[in-house]
């Protein structure tokens, strides 16, 4: 497992005006700047110089407090996008964020992030067996934003279908994951479904196996 080392300014801890939202990460002997892009319960989304890999478990570091108190806690990277200016990604937590993280990033404690992922599959109706082509939009911890042709009603049982490449395999593999419709609405012609994910499907579109990395990264953790 790789350690990342956060550190930020004691100044920006309690809440003080500074012009960038910006953390030190530090991997083995190199270091890097980090900007805390958003926060929610049990998700970090940050932007970095350079890239971490899908599946990666990683290690956080935080420095708080007078007299100093280091907090540590631990995640998986569930998520990345990279353009040639910058490099995202998604950090799954085994634990919830320190809400000094929260004031450090000048960030608001939402439950999820949501991350955008687009991927093509069918979306099949658990009452009458009706099948659709759909597509994702973005997806969180529990949930995730499905657009499709046809209406569903909120409170319908559905299963949205795709072939994904996971990071360690060389060939595609069927993915299936079960969600039930908790908002439906009509944008320019097609049907955006809002929808919840249980609790054995965390970051479900995630390529990689998010709850077992979980409960290897911290298996004292038995939320995952």
């Amino acid at each position: 497992m790789s350690t990342v080392t956060l550190a930020a300014p004691r100044g920006r801890i309690f809440g003080k005006a500074t012009p960038h939202r910006m953390l030190t990460l530090q991997r083995g002997r190199g270091r890097q700047e980090v900007f805390v892009v958003e926060t929610g319960r049990f998700d970090l989304h940050i932007a970095t110089e350079r890239p971490l890999s899908i599946s990666e478990a990683v290690e956080f570091e935080l420095e708080t407090g007078f007299p100093a108190e280091v907090k540590k806690w631990r995640g998986i990277v569930h998520w990345t996008f990279s353009n040639r200016k910058l490099n995202e990604a998604g950090i799954a937590l085994t634990s919830p964020v320190p809400p000094e993280l929260v004031i450090a990033s000048s960030s608001s404690m939402r439950s999820s992030v949501r991350f955008p992922c687009r991927i093509a599959g069918k979306i099949s109706s658990l009452k009458d067996g009706r099948k659709l082509s759909g597509k994702s939009v973005n997806y969180s911890r529990n949930g995730v934003l499905l657009q499709t042709s046809a209406e569903f009603q909120v409170g319908d049982r559905i299963s949205f279908e795709w072939y994904s490449v996971r990071s360690q395999l060389l060939t595609q593999q069927h993915r299936s994951i079960d969600a039930i419709v908790r908002w439906a609405s009509k944008e320019n012609g097609a049907w955006l479904l809002g929808c919840e994910t249980s609790k054995d499907s965390l970051w479900s579109l995630s390529e990689a196996d998010i709850c077992r990395k979980l409960r290897t990264a911290d298996p004292r953790d038995a939320s995952f």
